[in-house]
C-alpha cells in the first residue's frame, strides 16, 4: 500500500493477514502442496484488478517454501467457476493436498467437483474458503473459512460519513484495516504421512 499518496478514506479487510494465517494453518497440518482458486474482477477500463488475496498467497507460499506453482487457477467468484476450476485441476491428475479458495462460493463449487469425482474432503484434500457465508456451514463437510466482517465495514463507513456531515468537515485520508477470523469446521485435517 502506498501510504505516501493516500488521498481518501477507505475501510478494507486485512487480506494479507488472512493468507498468512491460512497458509500457516495448512502448513501446521503438514500440507506442502497448496493450491489457490481465485476470481478475476475487472476495472472500468477493462483491465484486471490486482487481487490482494493472490498477491498475499504468492508472498507467503514463497516465504514458507510451499509447492504451489502448478496449482493456481483463476476464474470468477462463483460456485460454477469454482466447480470448473476444480474439474480442470482434477482432470490434470495433478492435485495439491490443500486448497485456499478466495471466496466461499468458489470453495463450495470446488467441493462439489471433488465430491462428484469421488474425492473425500478432508481425507483426500483439505479446503479453506473466505467470507463465512451462511451456506458454508451447510456444505458436506462444513467448510473451514475466514469470517469477513463486511457488516462492520459498512457500519464504520456510515459512522465516519455521518460524523463528517454532522461536523461539516472533510474526512482525513486514512486506511482502516479490519481483521478476519478463521472459523474452523471440518474441511481441513492433518496430512497423512504417505501423502
Amino acid at each position: 500500500m502506498d501510504y505516501e499518496n493516500l488521498k481518501e478514506c477507505s475501510i478494507v479487510l486485512d487480506f494479507d493477514l488472512v493468507l498468512k494465517q491460512a497458509l500457516t494453518y495448512l502448513k501446521k497440518l503438514g500440507h506442502q502442496k497448496i493450491g489457490y482458486l481465485g476470481g478475476i474482477e475487472y476495472l472500468d477500463d477493462g483491465k484486471p484488478y490486482d487481487d490482494i488475496r493472490k498477491q498475499a498467497f504468492l508472498k507467503y507460499a514463497d516465504a514458507y517454501h510451499l509447492d504451489y506453482q502448478d496449482y493456481i487457477l483463476e476464474g470468477e467468484f462463483t460456485s460454477e467457476s469454482g466447480y470448473a476450476m476444480m474439474v480442470h485441476m482434477i482432470q490434470s491428475q495433478h492435485l495439491p493436498t490443500a486448497i485456499f479458495a478466495a471466496s466461499d462460493p468458489i470453495a463450495i463449487g470446488a467441493m462439489k467437483a471433488l465430491n462428484d469425482y469421488g474425492y473425500q474432503i478432508p481425507q483426500d484434500i483439505s479446503i479453506i474458503g473466505f467470507d463465512n457465508i451462511d451456506a458454508s456451514n451447510y456444505t458436506y463437510p462444513p467448510l473451514t473459512t475466514f469470517y469477513a466482517p463486511s457488516f462492520d465495514m459498512g457500519h464504520f463507513g456510515a459512522k465516519l460519513l455521518h460524523q463528517a456531515i454532522k461536523d461539516h468537515t472533510k474526512l482525513l485520508p486514512m486506511r482502516i484495516q479490519l481483521p478476519c477470523y478463521l472459523v474452523e469446521r471440518e474441511s481441513c485435517q492433518k496430512l497423512k504421512k504417505n501423502d
